[in-house]
């Protein structure tokens, strides 16, 4: 028995593609970040281009939805921006939220045969007896509505100083902001009022009491007083 050893040669080396010689280019060797940028608008052009040529109901019908799609983000944004403005402005982090909260308040539906403002919204509303302009609130508040606030949990936010009619004596109204209450609005003079209802400030329904929308709007917008009814 014999045996033979054979020395087999080494397999020869991976295959390499060099670029040499005088007119030989490397493509790889000039690639750079931003040889790369330069070339995306020739890039886009020819795609626009041969898309045209192929389709251009397709290529217009694309324009048109690329242009939907913008100006809903730029809506979007403004009103993003909008929004967070009052979070982002001066003010402690709580009035800041606060801000940017919609504003809701409560407005009852006047009783159609009511004597003032039949069928019209109007806020919980009364007459100043024999007490102070918030007990008067607090006391209107329990027996309008079955809600019971603390005079000292309510401030002043508006006056309005107005004459419904050239004839009428000047009445001045004085709107105040609950900061606490307990109970949910309930119909406690069904003869007065037929309904209460929570309402955006932004959204305000119709019809409504002409001083109160005017009232409204102006706290809306920082204001403190309003004149109404004398002509001008």
């Amino acid at each position: 028995m014999t045996s033979t050893t054979t020395n087999a040669p080494p397999p020869p080396p991976p295959a390499e593609i060099t670029y040499s010689g005088q007119y030989s280019v490397n493509p790889l060797a000039e690639v750079s970040f931003r040889r790369m940028c330069a070339q995306i608008p020739a890039v886009l052009g020819r795609i626009a281009r041969l898309s045209w040529r192929t389709d251009r109901r397709a290529v217009q019908l694309l324009l048109g939805c690329q242009l939907v799609t913008g100006i809903s983000a730029a809506v979007v944004l403004a009103a993003t921006a909008r929004a967070m403005a009052p979070v982002l402005g001066d003010g402690t982090a709580g009035e800041r939220l606060r801000g940017a909260l919609p504003a809701l308040l409560v407005l009852g539906l006047r009783h159609p045969d009511s004597a003032y403002a039949g069928g019209s919204w109007h806020v919980l509303a009364g007459h100043c007896e024999d007490e102070s302009a918030t007990a008067c609130l607090a006391r209107e508040a329990y027996e309008e509505a079955g809600l019971v606030i603390d005079p000292a949990d309510i401030e002043l936010v508006h006056t309005v100083h107005m004459k419904d009619r050239p004839t009428d004596l000047p009445r001045v109204q004085l709107y105040f902001r609950a900061r606490r209450w307990e109970g949910t609005p309930k119909l406690r003079e069904p003869d007065k009022c037929v309904a209460w209802q929570w309402w955006n400030a932004r959204a305000l329904p119709e019809p409504i009491v002409p001083y109160t929308r005017a009232a409204i709007e102006s706290i809306q917008a920082g204001r403190t007083y309003t004149e109404l009814g004398w002509g001008r």
